[in-house]
C-alpha cells in the first residue's frame, strides 16, 4: 500500500538525477503482470482442489 503519492511528480518516479527508461518501465511491470498471473493459477488450483 503506497502511503503517499507525493513521488509522482518527481521525473521517473525515482529523482531528477535516476530517471527511469521505457525499458524498465516495461520489465518491472511484465514482472508484476508475471506475478499476478502466477497467484492467479495457484489460487485455482486450491478452489479446484476443493471440488
Amino acid at each position: 500500500v503506497v502511503k503517499s503519492l507525493d513521488y509522482l511528480d518527481t521525473l521517473g518516479h525515482r529523482g531528477k538525477n535516476n530517471p527511469i527508461t521505457i525499458e524498465e518501465v516495461v520489465h518491472y511491470l511484465s514482472g508484476h503482470v508475471e506475478e499476478h498471473a502466477i497467484r492467479l493459477v495457484a489460487s485455482r488450483r486450491l478452489i479446484w482442489q476443493d471440488k
